[in-house]
């Protein structure tokens, strides 16, 4: 009986996680099926529910805040100070987590750790924070991969299809405008050569006929062949 009294505080957070985790793949479970149904889609029992993303996405972005809010409190009250709170550090006085592990290498029962020193004394050190860190980090990578999982399942086709049907979209127009390319250049240039040579006939026609009723001819003949 001792031995639960021992742990009862572990052993209650642990049941309540327990609980927790499983009502919200429950309720999961439920409003996955409801959107099946609503897209008309066949229903998913909870082993099937579970192989899908829906189930991970949520889980990790719970998971993802709780670890970065705790790393947060943990780098943040090693230096910053609010008066009145227990979990703050007091100003001025040196307690005695602030001992340098260092000076109790040979202490009987020290950690392996500040026995060895280095590298290993530096990771435990900060291994709190680095622990919190990283729980965050595979939390991150946990929501991702289950949020990906989760819109591949509701977008059909797949995203690989739709970027191969991009780029072949893309390939085509650029074909397409590099034919279109010599025709236009044709185009211009033959506009330029009906130009001079209109040019070069309304400089004739005007040394040959110097009425005014001439050069009103020309102009109309060269709005004409532009048009």
């Amino acid at each position: 009986m001792s031995w639960w009294r021992d742990r009862s505080l572990t052993l209650v957070l642990m049941a309540l996680f327990v609980v927790c985790t499983a009502g919200q793949m429950w309720t999961g479970w439920l409003e996955y099926n409801d959107a099946q149904v609503s897209h008309r889609l066949a229903a998913v029992s909870f082993a099937g529910y579970l192989g899908t993303g829906h189930p991970w996405e949520a889980l990790f972005e719970n998971w993802e805040s709780e670890f970065l809010q705790m790393a947060a409190f943990v780098l943040l009250t090693t230096r910053l100070v609010q008066k009145g709170s227990p979990e703050s550090r007091r100003r001025g006085v040196r307690e005695a987590y602030d001992a340098d592990p260092r000076e109790h290498r040979d202490t009987p029962g020290a950690p392996w750790p500040v026995r060895r020193g280095g590298i290993a004394l530096a990771l435990y050190e900060h291994s709190l924070s680095l622990t919190l860190l990283l729980l965050f980090a595979g939390s991150w990578i946990g929501h991702a991969l289950g949020g990906f999982s989760a819109l591949l399942e509701f977008a059909p086709p797949s995203l690989t299809d739709r970027a191969g049907q991009s780029g072949i979209l893309m390939v085509c127009e650029v074909l397409e405008r590099a034919r279109c390319i010599p025709f236009l250049a044709l185009k211009q240039e033959r506009h330029e050569g009906t130009g001079q040579h209109q040019r070069s006939g309304e400089l004739d026609l005007f040394h040959r006929q110097a009425p005014a009723d001439a050069i009103a001819e020309s102009a109309v003949t060269h709005l004409v062949v532009v048009l």
